[in-house]
Order: C-alpha cells, then structure tokens, then sequence
C-alpha cells in the first residue's frame, strides 16, 4: 500500500551495479494514510524522528543480528542474493515463528550468506501511515513507545536469537549469542556486560545510545 516515487527500481538497480553489491535498500519519506508527504509537525520532533528513521550505508560487521536495512517495501535483490534466499526459506520455512520480521529476516539472511548490501539515505517510496501498519515508522513519542513495547516483551530477544538458530548456516557465531541467552534481567551487572556486547552493533550512534539504554534501564 504504498507509493513508489519515479525511478525507484533504475536507481535501486544502477547502485547494485555501481556499488558492486547484491543487495538494495532506501530511505523513506512518512506520508499519511492518503499517501501525502508529512512534513507538519514540532522541530523537536522531526528532528527526533529524522534521527531514528535516516538510514545510512554505515554498516557493521553483526548489525543484521540487532535491525533490518530499512522496510520490505525499499529491498531489491539480485538475481543471486534473491536465489539464496527463497532456497533458505525453502529450507527452514516450518521453523520461522509466525511474528518472524519478513524486512529483517531478509537482511539477515542474505548477509549471513555473503551477500552485499547498499543502503541508500535517498528516499523513493511514501511510507503511509495508517491503522493497518505492522510496525510503521518511529513516528515521536507513540513510536518510541512502540518500540520500547517490543523490546519489554521479548520479542526482539527472540527475535536475535531465532536469526542465529535459524538463519545462521555457518559456522561462526558471535560471542554475544552466549550473553543473551544467559542474561539475567535481575542482575545489573548481567545487563551492564549485554549492553557493552551488544548496543555498538546498531549502526547509528543515536541507536546504541538508545540500546544501551534500554538494556540497563
């Protein structure tokens, strides 16, 4: 349901060329539950969500295990990574939880494959905000709050954990997979180590701040 702009697919296909990478994925501009632009709003606010929701090329070596590249609706593939992935699903389509993030799921598995990625900071689809919205953008204080509801009820935990036991067909396993799983939400010292692990593998220094965060408080 949303609103692709003009060139969305040539430019998605001329950086994979011109990158030299498999993988695509872009910004995206908010728009309403009409597809307009939302551009209204406190300084404050926008400044706060451009913050969260600006997504760059800074990609870190285990960031697919901690967020996606950016929406489902922004990714393109090539014929290669594609390929990889619908064989992975193929492979372990019964085992992925029912909630499985289909965008993450995405990023992980294809990374985890081998696959490059490129994410643009350009913007060419309106993201429309509506009551039907899966997750929806960061959009201030309810989408924090969202964010932070996910995070509380242990779904993002699992959700780390699902990528190494599911998606994870190597034979290298981060160091951080053994903190999660024996963390102890009671001990500060258990969530000061997990945050230290863990919180630098976001890519956007306002989002390990944010993670750092969230684990110790």
């Amino acid at each position: 349901d949303d609103i692709w702009l003009d060139n969305k697919l040539y430019t998605a296909v001329t950086d994979i060329r011109k990158n030299k990478v498999n993988c695509y994925a872009s910004n995206l501009l908010r728009g309403n539950a009409d597809g307009h632009i939302l551009k209204k709003g406190p300084v404050f606010s926008r400044l706060f969500q451009y913050l969260l929701n600006f997504k760059s090329n800074n990609q870190m070596r285990w960031d697919h295990y901690f967020e996606a590249a950016s929406a489902g609706c922004s990714l393109v593939l090539d014929k290669k990574a594609a390929n990889y992935l619908q064989q992975r699903l193929n492979d372990i389509y019964d085992s992925i939880p029912q909630n499985a993030s289909h965008d993450w799921s995405t990023y992980a598995i294809t990374k985890i494959g081998g696959h490059a990625w490129y994410i643009s900071a350009d913007a060419f689809i309106i993201y429309r905000q509506h009551s039907g919205n899966a997750y929806g953008t960061n959009n201030g204080m309810k989408g924090v709050s969202k964010l932070i509801d996910l995070f509380s009820s242990g779904w993002y935990r699992k959700h780390i954990l699902m990528i190494d036991e599911l998606y994870n067909n190597t034979d290298k396993h981060p160091a951080f997979i053994d903190m999660i799983h024996n963390y102890q939400p009671g001990s500060i010292t258990s969530r000061f180590q997990l945050a230290l692990a863990i919180s630098r593998y976001r890519r956007k220094t306002i989002h390990r701040v944010l993670f750092f965060g969230l684990i110790i408080f």
